[in-house]
């Protein structure tokens, strides 16, 4: 008998397993392009978180926490939601404003305030550049105390701010540092 050599037959075995590997492959593509994609767009809110309002609250015990409310929420429902008795009467009707800070003491006074500027950054809320403090605006990457306290210098011998271009005239704040403002502040009365 005489030994030939003779290619193999492709059997339909290694047909399908390559048919396969080519369309997991292409399924592979696929999620890798679409996860790319999803990771470039920017989440939008969801439409009924827009209009909540997030206000501090320091009990008299303990430390003071975030609450988010329905817009048009009132002191009087913050205190019934979290449960603490205060006596004030004056802020029971007063309106929750995102920002605002609430501490009641241990005679059940209260006191009102902003939240810090550490806080407002992390809460993704604008700190007001007509309000804030030095210690406030310190907070904003890109701008150290010095900075902040020429801008709080400035912006109270102009009697406020109206734009952010006003603050080319404080040394040390130029167009990047204006685009940085812009960011994280707002110049709401």
């Amino acid at each position: 008998m005489k030994d030939t050599a003779r290619p193999l037959p492709v059997t339909s075995d290694l047909s399908a397993l390559l048919w396969a590997l080519l369309l997991a492959i292409v399924v592979i593509m696929v999620c890798i392009l679409s996860i790319q994609k999803l990771s470039q767009s920017s989440p939008l809110p969801a439409p009924h978180m827009v209009s909540d309002v997030l206000v501090e609250l320091q009990p008299p015990s303990g430390p003071p926490a975030v609450y988010r409310l329905p817009e048009g929420s009132k002191f009087k429902d913050l205190l019934r939601i979290v449960g603490i008795q205060a006596f004030a009467p004056e802020l029971a009707e007063r309106p929750c404003i995102t920002g605002d800070s609430f501490r009641v003491f241990p005679d059940g006074s209260v006191s009102v305030g902003r939240m810090s500027g550490q806080r407002l950054i992390t809460l993704g809320i604008p700190i007001s550049l007509n309000h804030a403090t030095a210690e406030d605006l310190a907070e904003i990457p890109g701008i150290g105390q010095t900075l902040a306290g020429r801008i709080v210098e400035f912006r109270n011998q102009s009697n406020g701010l109206h734009s952010y271009e006003e603050l080319d005239s404080v040394r040390g704040v130029g167009e990047k540092t204006i685009r940085i403002l812009e960011h994280y502040t707002s110049l709401s009365e």
